[in-house]
Formats: structure tokens, C-alpha cells, sequence
């Protein structure tokens, strides 16, 4: 599964392809319905994340997070990349980085589905991507 976090609002980076039968329609609405109720929750954990300069709302970082059933990480969050650095935020990458991890670390997922979890587009293994607000 695939987000893109940001604060205010929160949306999706990329919409699945178009359902073509029955079944491939049910994953599609369960990979959206495990997408709103992720990011629902955490929405506000993101937001703990102030901007630390100029040029900061640029930055795109990209990582994995993989939830165990119980809404807690299974291991930690993994930095997959990042876009929108220049010459004038790239200081800031290795700061972003650590307080996106220590967010998500301290952000646990509650009362999610377990129908979902394993479900194609579930909610145990997905990847988010979070720009600051600017």
C-alpha cells in the first residue's frame, strides 16, 4: 500500500488501477478502507513533526512500515527515499529522518481491523510518503 502523508491534508499518492472483476473490486475497496483508517491515526502523530527551516517542506521521504497484529511496529520503520533535496534543505534530511522514525515509533495503531491486516492492500506492511506542511 502506498500513501502520501502530509499535514494538513492526508491523501493517498497513488489511487489502484481500476477493478476489472468482482474479486479485484473487493481488494481495491479493502486496500482504500485500510488506507483511511491508517491514516486517520496517524495523522495527528505526524503532525507532532514541526518544519525546521526554510526549504524543508520540499523534502519527500518515502519509508516502509511493517505493523505486527497488535498495532506495533514489527521492525523498524525503513527510510526507502527521498526526493525534493537541493543545495538549500539537505541539511535537514538526517533530521526529518529521525524524527519520522522516533513519530512512528511511538505511534501505534489501534483497534485496526484484523480482517484487514492480511488482506491484499492491508494494513501489516505498506509504504508512506510524508512531506511537511508549506
Amino acid at each position: 500500500m502506498s500513501m502520501m502523508v502530509s499535514a494538513p491534508p492526508l491523501q493517498t499518492q497513488a489511487a489502484p488501477a481500476p477493478a476489472a472483476n468482482a474479486s479485484s473490486k473487493a481488494a481495491h475497496m479493502q486496500a482504500a478502507e485500510a488506507a483511511t483508517l491508517v491514516l486517520r491515526q496517524v495523522r495527528p502523530c505526524v503532525q507532532q513533526v514541526v518544519n525546521p527551516g526554510p526549504g524543508a517542506e520540499r523534502i519527500r521521504v518515502t519509508l516502509r512500515l511493517h505493523y505486527n497484529r497488535d498495532g506495533t511496529l514489527a521492525e523498524t520503520p525503513v527510510i526507502l527515499g527521498h526526493s525534493g533535496v537541493d543545495a538549500g534543505n539537505a541539511a535537514y534530511v538526517a533530521w526529518l529522518d529521525d524524527r519520522l522514525m522516533t513519530v512512528f515509533r511511538n505511534c501505534p495503531l489501534r483497534d485496526m481491523p484484523p480482517a484487514l491486516y492480511d488482506a491484499p492492500g492491508g494494513w501489516s506492511d505498506f509504504t508512506l510518503r510524508f512531506r511537511l506542511p508549506g
